[in-house]
């Protein structure tokens, strides 16, 4: 841990920090937002270290997850629908979208959340009614084969942490499966939730995620066992794509996440 920490100071210091190690660690590292409370407000861009994870946080994951092949494919197809499961607030909606639309501007993206205030917030602030719903991910007001795509970003420990109940998980699964369209694609980028928290196994954790996939006819593409992030402020949400669809993070830092607590993954439709 240590090391991981002095490595992200050294950045920092790149970056024009010019505070102590020991101020670093207590202002920036240690983290003052608190997990599963809404970013309605500018509050995560007045740190050096983004306070919390969002969308754009983890967007060099989902880079690294669609890949190149899928970019290319997505803007040949040209129409396609993207569904974020969970904003909890505005910067994960506003990331989500912008992050489709670098992909292909006839991309459509939609965002359900469980929280009136953020569902009404993200309204407001897409101008598109329509495509921001209040909703529960275990209860999708969506018919059958709707999507190409449907993205998590933490959403299971948060919602296990509301319900208490591990099973919710294997409900989103099912929904996802029958909101996605054959050849379609779920991509997750999860902490460590429940009873793998509990015990912090990562291993167990990640074979039950692929063992509920495959109950639900996703078959896993490809694997992130440690997740990639944007760590600083400024940078968040900062990735594009060249013309061979490849993700360009230009001088930005990006940072392999602490090993064992998080996973990444993308399953398609079968």
């Amino acid at each position: 841990m240590e090391e991981y920490i002095s490595h992200i100071y050294e950045e920092a210091l790149k970056r024009g920090y010019n505070g102590s190690k020991k101020e670093f660690i207590e202002t920036e590292i240690k983290r003052s937002v608190v997990s599963g409370i809404p970013q309605l407000d500018d509050t995560l861009d007045t740190h050096f270290v983004t306070q919390a994870v969002t969308f754009g946080t983890d967007e060099p994951s989902y880079c690294e997850l669609v890949g190149s092949e899928e970019v290319l494919r997505l803007r040949v197809v040209g129409e396609a629908k993207f569904l974020l499961l969970g904003s909890l607030g505005l910067y994960s909606a506003r990331e989500f979208k912008n992050f489709a639309e670098k992909i292909s501007q006839k991309i459509e993206p939609f965002v359900v959340d469980i929280d009136p205030v953020s569902a009404e917030k993200i309204k407001k602030e897409w101008g598109n009614t329509e495509n921001v719903m209040e909703a529960d991910a275990r209860n999708l007001p969506f018919g059958e084969e709707i999507f190409d795509y449907v993205f998590t970003n933490r959403l299971f420990h948060d919602l296990v942490s509301r319900s208490g109940h591990q099973r919710d998980i294997e409900i989103v699964f099912q929904e996802v499966s029958r909101v996605l369209k054959r050849g379609g694609s779920f991509v997750i980028a999860e902490d460590l939730y429940g009873n793998f928290a509990k015990k912090h196994d990562s291993t167990r954790m990640k074979r039950e995620l692929i063992s509920l996939a495959g109950k639900n006819s996703l078959k896993v593409l490809k694997t992130l066992d440690d997740l990639i992030e944007f760590p600083f402020t400024k940078e968040r949400g900062s990735a594009k794509f060249d013309a061979q669809g490849n993700p360009d993070y230009h001088s930005a830092f990006i940072l392999k996440n602490f090993p064992g607590f998080t996973f990444g993954a993308r399953f398609r439709k079968e």
